[in-house]
């Protein structure tokens, strides 16, 4: 997808940047005006334009002449040498070095596109780059129409107005390593024109929330573009919004990285510092910054298409998305959205089909077959948005959570079973229970269909539910193990003695219908879901649709504290509120008073954690010798090793992949120069990570290592997340690239101490183990952990980083994070479930009598297979969702390959989807009663009550009943939250 960047400068840059883009820098060849409309060939700049309303009010012709620039940053009009702004902000741009000049912005198309560019033949570069022109303009302009410019006045900035913008846009083609790079830089002065014809100071806030919306603008403007004018070249391109932009098809990853040189130069120096984030890489892209070497135009593209000769671009791939992945980007890992996100998702989705012309009709299909209900809102607020389906969701969780509540006698235990099992843990663990751990296996085990246990950190949860399994396995109930990651299922089992997998695992093996022996659930089992504040509301849904078909009993154990879902918001602090929870608050992980003290002021609301570590001297910055964060957190890491810990003891922590994997390349060479891997006997194999990218990973015996993926191998089953130790390594070379099929790697697991080993053919998801994101490391416990701070860090992922260790954690942090380090940690922030921000369905929710026999699970949704690969019906440009198209059998087999597809497997499968095709064509006669919630902006026309909105009537024949829901066909329709038949997709 393309980049959008938006970056401030102030007046003393001005002389500068007009110097860059009208003089090409360095290079001598100049702009000769309008007359000029290619420069020179080997000059930076291939093609200009003024866009924006205000450059017509200001009669500033088609495109900036030398000296334009200077003079329309300074507020002066360069057509008649008058300044066109306020006495006041000329004499601010006149004498202050410092005043907001303007913004800096550019748009940066996906590298797949720049290396396309650089193959073709002379004249459709040039109509490529007048489509980078074009594209540009149209996106602007659609910008102003949208009020996106605007601009401020009243008290304290208070009114908003939209208004009128002028923009010198510059093409360029190269980056500064002489790389194909196609980008054009559109330069705002900070001044815009309001309705009263007066230049105001621009309010970017908006410029800066929309950046992803406004690169998808842009992309969906280059494609309808080319595929007006370059219909060849627009053959090749293809977008999967829920993966990425506009690109082109068969060029692979490593085509792409072998002509990123610049980015690699950027990322490169921003590890050296141990500094991350936009304006981190902004600096070092400056700091960095060669001056272009001068090779002529010409030249270039003849050595572009020398080294890019075997590029093979394929047709794209113009399928849809699925209903699923198009809800996934409009919530984007939420469970309700505002008004710019699903205008975000909706620019990505009019990428190759329609374009900016088509936004309107495509947000009217998104919020159709989504559903899509606006929230109750205060006068002046901005309001949420969900969909049916996620609000019909969580009543579901909280009616089941009110059902369950109630006691079943065959979960209920005499005092003489709990006393016995209380007596065997203690002897099993070798210590005596404290009274709060023996409290929390009381209230889970008091007869309840479902019970909470939160607890802190480091409490002794597991200890809590050794003793629960071994109560119920004594009285003849199956306990069962689950968590949202084969690690964290791992620790359970290992902790707790519970028989464990993931959840996802469990909820595969139950709707399987391939098995021999399909899992049933009976209403004797009793579920225990560890780390349930991480598992997000759909497959929370799916589990407890099981458990209560089965009568089963489940026990949710988490801490609404520690990390959330990464899908939707959590729904345990929701569920907490209502059931109630035993709580662990003692901890006991950090051997240290002082330590256990710091873990409890991270939990604490109220406690200032930062100030009592750094009293500690456990925040750690730059200093002369140690310039980098992370340099110093890898020499302390180090001097831990040296005094006797091993490496499988040592946690290296930090938010970022690539901080990840540069800590995992750091160790190894610290391990090497101490003789600690044989550097002779290390053996580089090829792996590959879920998004089907491939890699070279050096391994030597004694590497640490990672598993990336839930698998068995032989006879053992291993988990994503588990780590372990190379033992040995052999490679069977036979002289051609099958070398990998022919690798053997040897490993001990941490877990267990077993040793296993198996065909590097069979399974290539690994990787380092030294370092680890905070996220994956949530569950795990080490003797010593380390922390890399990131303009990312907030409270949650600073409590689970100082908690993995028995000892305290130290933080590092750039002089980038230190200044906004304390303000982010300060408060836990929560994701909002939809029954938040609609607390009348909470309310009538909680208030609805439920019977004994109700059934309280009552949305209907996909299977687990298809919510994992977001599979399933496609979404429909429309307006109704679609089955799959008949394809050609080279189309089909490149749609099966490059993404999950939903397959006509069976004639039964077949028949059933007609049959809601023309069920979908009938349903368009009808009309939802309930508050229209979709016009052009989404109206927010309300019923007069809630219980008005319940009772409203439907209009429906008996055959169509099913599928008015299902589809949500007029998003409209205010469902009733205790409606019997509410299904997903």
């Amino acid at each position: 997808m393309s980049i959008f960047t938006i970056d401030k400068f102030n007046t003393e840059d001005i002389q500068a940047r007009a110097e860059y883009h009208e003089t090409g820098e360095e290079i001598p060849h100049k702009s000769s005006g309008a007359e000029d409309y290619y420069f020179k060939p080997d000059g930076d700049t291939l093609l200009t334009a003024f866009v924006g309303s205000g450059s017509s009010e200001l009669k500033l012709g088609a495109r900036p002449k030398n000296g334009d620039y200077k003079a329309l940053m300074s507020g002066i009009n360069p057509r008649t040498g008058k300044s066109f702004c306020s006495k006041t902000r000329r004499t601010q741009l006149s004498n202050a070095n410092r005043a907001l000049a303007g913004f800096s912005t550019s748009f940066n198309v996906e590298k797949s596109l720049s290396l396309l560019y650089a193959t073709l033949p002379r004249d459709q570069q040039m109509a490529f780059e007048r489509a980078m022109m074009e594209a540009t303009s149209r996106t602007i302009l659609h910008l102003e129409s949208r009020a996106i410019f605007a601009y401020r006045t009243g008290a304290q900035g208070s009114e908003t107005h939209p208004g009128e913008v002028v923009a010198a846009t510059y093409l360029h083609f190269t980056n500064r390593n002489q790389e194909p790079h196609l980008h054009v830089h559109a330069e705002f002065p900070n001044l815009i024109l309001g309705s009263d014809g007066q230049w105001r100071t621009l309010d970017a806030r908006e410029l800066y929330r929309r950046q992803v919306e406004i690169a998808a603008l842009f992309d969906a403007s280059l494609a309808s573009i080319l595929q007006r004018d370059l219909p060849g070249v627009a053959n090749h391109l293809e977008c999967a919004p829920e993966r990425s932009g506009l690109v082109v098809a068969g060029i692979d990853h490593s085509t792409i990285m072998r002509f990123s040189t610049r980015r690699q130069e950027i990322q490169n120096a921003l590890k050296a510092m141990g500094a991350s984030g936009a304006d981190a890489a902004r600096a070092v892209a400056k700091r960095t910054r060669q001056t272009k070497a001068r090779v002529g135009g010409e030249t270039l593209r003849e050595e572009w298409k020398s080294c890019l000769a075997d590029l093979s671009p394929e047709p794209g791939d113009l399928t849809p998305t699925t209903l699923l992945a198009a809800e996934a980007l409009v919530f984007k890992n939420n469970s309700v959205f505002r008004h710019h996100d699903l205008d975000r998702a909706v620019a990505m989705l009019s990428i190759l089909h329609g374009g900016i012309g088509s936004l309107s009709e495509i947000e009217s299909a998104v919020s159709q077959q989504l559903g899509i209900v606006r929230l109750p809102d205060s006068p002046g607020e901005e309001p949420y948005f969900t969909t049916e389906t996620f609000r019909q969701l969580e009543t579901d969780l909280l009616r089941f959570a009110r059902k369950a509540s109630k006691h079943r006698q065959r979960f209920t235990l005499s005092d003489l079973q709990i006393q016995q099992a209380l007596r065997q843990c203690e002897r099993e663990k070798g210590f005596p229970l404290r009274d709060e751990q023996v409290q929390a296996m009381l209230h889970a085990i008091d007869g309840r269909q479902i019970a909470i246990i939160q607890g802190a950190a480091g409490t002794g949860k597991s200890a809590s539910l050794a003793a629960f399994k071994i109560a119920y396995n004594a009285a003849g109930h199956r306990v069962l193990g689950l968590a949202p990651s084969g690690a964290a299922a791992a620790e359970l089992q290992k902790s707790a003695g519970i028989d464990s997998q993931t959840i996802h695992a469990l909820l595969m093996r139950l709707e399987s219908d391939k098995a021999r022996k399909p899992f049933i659930l009976t209403n004797l089992d009793v579920i225990v879901l560890d780390e349930a504040g991480m598992v997000d509301t759909r497959t929370l849904h799916k589990l407890l649709s099981h458990i209560e078909a089965a009568g089963a009993k489940i026990v949710l154990v988490g801490d609404s504290k520690q990390l959330e879902a990464v899908g939707s918001a959590s729904t345990l602090h929701m569920l907490t509120q209502h059931l109630g929870a035993a709580r662990l608050e003692q901890i006991a992980r950090q051997r240290s008073a002082e330590d256990r003290g710091i873990s409890l002021a991270w939990f604490s609301d109220t406690q200032d954690a930062p100030a009592m570590m750094l009293r500690r001297g456990l925040l750690r910055g730059t200093s002369p010798e140690h310039p980098s964060p992370l340099e110093r957190m890898l020499n302390d890491a180090a001097q831990i090793h040296k005094a006797g810990t091993d490496w499988s003891e040592i946690l290296l922590l930090a938010d970022r992949n690539s901080h990840v994997n540069q800590l995992n390349q750091r160790v190894r060479e610290i391990r090497m120069a101490h003789g600690e891997l044989d550097e002779s006997a290390e053996k580089v194999i090829q792996v590959s990570n879920d998004r089907g990218y491939s890699r070279q990973l050096a391994l030597c015996p004694g590497d640490r290592i990672m598993l990336r993926k839930n698998a068995k191998l032989g006879q053992t089953p291993v988990f994503n997340g588990d780590r372990a130790t190379v033992t040995h390594i052999e490679c069977h070379e036979s002289g051609n690239d099958e070398a990998q099929f022919k690798t053997l790697v040897y490993v001990r697991l941490d877990r267990s101490g077993t040793e296993i080993c198996w065909h590097l053919s069979d399974y290539d998801k690994l990787d380092h183990a030294y370092a680890m994101t905070v996220h994956k490391s949530q569950g795990l416990t080490v003797e010593h952990a380390f922390y890399l701070v990131s303009e990312t860090t907030d409270r949650r992922s600073a409590y689970v980083a100082f908690t993995r260790a028995k000892t305290a954690c130290p933080f590092y942090l750039s002089p980038e994070c230190e200044s906004a380090f304390a303000n982010r940690t300060s408060l836990f922030k929560a994701k909002m479930t939809a029954l938040d921000a609609d607390p009348e369905t909470k309310r009538w929710t909680l208030q609805t009598p439920i019977h004994t026999g109700d059934t309280t699970i009552r949305a209907q949704q996909p299977k687990i297979k298809e919510l994992l690969e977001k599979a399933g019906v496609y979404f429909s440009y429309t307006g109704t969702p679609e089955i799959l198209r008949p394809a050609a059998p080279d189309a089909l087999a490149k749609q099966i390959r490059s993404r999950p597809a939903y397959r006509l497997q069976t004639r039964s499968r077949a028949k059933l989807d007609l049959l809601l095709q023309r069920l979908r064509e009938r349903l368009s006669t009808f009309k939802l009663a309930g508050k229209t919630i979709l016009n052009s902006r989404f109206s927010p026309e309300k019923p007069e009550s809630l219980g008005e909105a319940h009772a409203q009537t439907r209009l429906h024949s008996r055959e169509t009943q099913g599928c008015i829901s299902r589809y949500n066909l007029q998003p409209g329709s205010q469902r009733s939250a205790h409606d019997a038949s509410v299904p997903g997709y």
